[in-house]
């Protein structure tokens, strides 16, 4: 067996581990008994640590730089071990003590923040996040940053994504797509409700969520949907994907949309999970931020479509008999109406971003030190005022509304944002060799799928964020894409605004 064999074989055995790890997570999210918190803690520090050791371990990164130096490698198989030995190096600044504990944190904070939110009491949360916060900037200054202590951070979910390129898109956002959102919210100024009386039963929404994943390609063999209150994807390993989903009686859509959103996410670590390097970097996602632009882009621009929503409004119907009362113009209408809102996961595509700027500003500021936790929810709610136009009405509602901070990642939400613009840019590189919006029509999603596993997919993540980019479309990530995707959505509606 060569060197490479073996990396791949003892990044395999550490995968187990970490699947492991993440079939606990998702057990805490959707299974798992209160009670259960105290042996749960332990439980995934242990596992925690025993990865972070794998990682670490002097001898593994020997083998890493004797195979880069010894062995003749496929151009893949160089960037594969390119790549993880920069993970390890990473990993080696960070004291297995620490990464113990912060997973020992992370696991109570959990809890406390669902029982904060329950009661909409920030204060129950506040000394976990206060912890939370000092890990945060104590393991930013353990991995070391060029601009900002923030960098250190955001690399963990886009490497190579710096707080100067974060400043330049949200100051964009804030320039260009600001007079277009004003315009679209002053046109969606009526409210857009169900008319009175309809109701959506919790199974069929269920059933048409499974509807769909079969349509697309799922099935239950590979896959298992359930319910969270923050819906979520993890992957447990190559054929056991677990999404959930966040049932509405009121609205059917937020179970439809979110589970094509959290469906999105498994693709990607589905057909990423079939490589033959199973366990090294071509067999996981590239960052977040492209983790993201697949969830949205199967979200957003085939659920929420006028091509989607006409092709399957007969199946609409079948499951939810009321909506006969309406067209599949009204549909679309209300699950892409703009306006203000102050709940992030249930924002339009359009305001979203000012749900994303008002984190960013404020994690920053956590992580330099200029605000301090205790002042989170006042400053949280003046940023709604200056960015949405908002007050918010209690704690629940606004700075406890996210699972984020509980799960001790700080540097995130950026990615959420980018991925919005990346999904963008790979749309309109798709739609030069696919008739997109024909292939949904037809319900034929095959050749969709089949451009992001080879386009996207396949490369896992052997290219950061911005390479990828520029290899899949030619271009470095820019705006425009986006704002040409919501001027085109919005054309035919909102004449006006698309002029």
């Amino acid at each position: 067996m060569d060197r490479y064999e073996k990396i791949r074989q003892y990044r395999q055995e550490t995968m187990a581990l970490m699947e492991a790890g993440a079939l606990l997570g998702w057990d805490l999210e959707v299974m798992m008994p209160a009670k259960g918190m105290k042996a749960r803690s332990a439980q995934t520090a242990m596992i925690a640590r025993l990865i972070h050791n794998r990682e670490t371990a002097p001898d593994f990164y020997a083998h890493i730089n004797e195979a880069l130096e010894k062995e003749t490698l496929s151009e893949r198989r160089r960037r594969n071990l390119l790549v993880l030995k920069e993970e390890i190096e990473k990993a080696q600044k960070l004291p297995t003590d620490f990464v113990e504990e912060m997973e020992r944190l992370v696991a109570e904070s959990f809890k406390a923040w669902h029982t904060a939110r329950k009661r909409s009491d920030f204060s129950i949360f506040q000394p976990y996040l206060e912890k939370i916060v000092a890990k945060n900037r104590e393991k930013a200054e353990l991995l070391g940053y060029q601009h900002h202590p923030y960098e250190a951070l955001i690399d963990a979910f886009d490497r190579q994504t710096t707080v100067p390129f974060l400043d330049r898109v949200f100051s964009e956002v804030k320039e260009k797509l600001t007079p277009l959102a004003q315009t679209l919210i002053e046109r969606f100024s009526e409210p857009l409700s169900w008319p009175d009386g309809m109701t959506f039963p919790e199974d069929k929404q269920i059933a048409l969520g499974w509807q769909v994943l079969k349509e697309i390609g799922f099935s239950p063999e590979v896959l298992r949907l359930d319910q969270a209150p923050h819906p979520f994807c993890t992957s447990i390993g190559p054929n056991d994907m677990r999404i959930t989903t966040k049932v509405d009686p009121a609205n059917f859509t937020t179970a439809l949309f979110s589970t094509m959103h959290e469906m999105g996410h498994a693709w990607y670590d589905f057909h990423a999970l079939q490589d033959e390097d199973y366990g090294l970097p071509s067999s996981y996602a590239a960052s977040l931020s492209i983790h993201e632009s697949q969830s949205l882009f199967w979200e957003k621009y085939v659920g929420k479509s006028m091509s989607f929503l006409e092709s399957h409004f007969d199946d609409l119907v079948s499951y939810f008999p009321e909506l006969s009362r309406l067209s599949p113009m009204d549909v679309f209408m209300r699950v892409n109406r703009v306006y203000p809102q102050p709940i992030r996961i249930e924002a339009d595509e359009v305001t979203y971003h000012y749900h994303i700027i008002v984190r960013y500003e404020l994690e920053k500021e956590l992580i330099e030190g200029s605000l301090a936790v205790k002042d989170l929810p006042e400053a949280w709610n003046a940023r709604y005022r200056q960015y949405l136009g908002l007050d918010i009405a209690n704690d629940a509602e606004g700075v406890l509304q996210d699972i984020h901070w509980s799960h001790g990642t700080l540097g995130y939400f950026p990615t959420y944002s980018l991925g919005a613009f990346y999904a963008a840019q790979f749309y309109a590189t798709m739609k030069q060799s696919l008739d997109v919006a024909g292939l949904i029509r037809q319900r034929n999603f095959g050749p969709i799928l089949e451009w992001l596993k080879t386009n996207i997919h396949q490369h896992g993540a052997l290219y950061p964020s911005s390479e990828l980019c520029e290899r899949v479309t030619g271009k470095p990530l820019s705006l425009d894409h986006y704002l040409s995707y919501i001027r085109e959505k919005y054309r035919h509606v909102l004449p006006v605004a698309a002029s």
